[in-house]
């Protein structure tokens, strides 16, 4: 499902920015990473998906677009 959505992202699909955000600010099926989750929010934006809006604003207001994780090896 997860190359699926890539996918889908690369071919210009709205809902997928917001899916493949979700998963990375969530950290499901990939690494926790708040600032590819806000790029892809972004990118959801920029193809005027209200549910990204939402997201990004989410995330804006909790203040985790600032958050970097370090990978722990």
């Amino acid at each position: 499902a997860l190359q699926c959505y890539r996918t889908a992202f690369e071919k210009g699909s709205k809902k997928a920015c917001v899916f493949l955000g979700n998963l990375y600010e969530e950290g499901v099926f990939v690494p926790q990473d708040y600032l590819v989750a806000k790029d892809y929010y972004e990118k959801g934006v920029e193809r005027k998906n209200v549910e990204s809006y939402l997201c990004l604003a989410a995330m804006l207001l909790e203040g985790r677009e600032k958050v970097v994780l370090v990978d722990q090896k």
